[in-house]
């Protein structure tokens, strides 16, 4: 099991059947446009150039542990990942956590090659591949959409599932 994550403009839609009350916006379905750029990350995924991915938990947890990410995630009040499954507003804030995380990345790793080795699957280890690469693609996806989505979106948006 995993997650779906995507990064753009909030898409907002009433489930077919419901009663809308005001304010009661439950009724609503909340997701993310899905656009794929051909100047975006690839990292031969099947979401490449894409601005979702489909990352296992356990990989996703071990991807912001490693980059000190946590809070930026599960944050009550700020989390991307605050509600599972939800929707929330990104902004400034968050891509200022983002901007720092790679800078550190660049700093610590100057030699890191963000990808996967060719025997690489989402929660196997290859011993010959730094961990540092794989995971390194997973911030650079990330700070693609969410700079993208910052720049370009009305309500730039954050979706999990």
């Amino acid at each position: 099991m995993g997650y779906t994550l995507q990064i753009g403009e909030l898409e907002t839609s009433m489930h077919s059947g419901d009663y809308l009350e005001i304010e009661e916006m439950n009724s609503f379905r909340q997701e993310v446009v899905s656009i794929s750029h051909d100047d975006a990350p690839t990292f031969g995924e099947s979401t490449d150039c894409m601005n979702s991915r489909w990352p296992s938990y356990t990989s996703w947890a071990i991807f912001y542990r490693f980059f000190d990410l946590e809070e930026l995630f599960h944050d009550e009040d700020y989390g991307l990942l605050r509600q599972h499954p939800g929707c929330v507003p990104i902004t400034q804030f968050h891509k200022s956590i983002i901007d720092d995380a790679y800078e550190k990345y660049k700093k610590n790793y100057p030699n890191s090659t963000p990808g996967y080795s060719g025997k690489q699957l989402d929660d196997v280890e290859d011993d010959d591949w730094p961990e540092e690469n794989s995971l390194g693609a997973r911030l650079v996806w990330l700070k693609y959409w969410v700079d993208w989505a910052l720049k370009n979106c009305e309500v730039p948006a954050f979706y999990n599932s």
